[in-house]
């Protein structure tokens, strides 16, 4: 993850935005008082949908056990 200092941020704030939002990459904006990291929006929204999943155990269970599903066991023909 890409490191800049608070400064460097804020007098390219509208750059640093851009290139998060294009390629999706955080970065890791370092200061004094603490450091906090700049996701865009899309990839914050699929962290809060993966924190969501993995709160619910009977969910997160489900998943697991789905992932040891062969493939061809999951495919049904559907008649339309």
């Amino acid at each position: 993850m890409e490191r800049i200092n608070i400064s460097s941020a804020r007098s390219d704030i509208y750059s640093l935005i851009g290139n998060v939002a294009k390629t999706g990459s955080p970065i890791c904006v370092t200061s004094k008082s603490g450091n906090v990291v700049v996701v865009s929006e899309d990839e914050w929204r699929d962290i809060e949908e993966t924190i969501y999943i993995m709160s619910n155990k009977a969910t997160y269970e489900a998943i697991k056990e789905g992932m040891k599903t062969p493939i061809s066991e999951c495919v049904e023909d559907v008649e339309w």
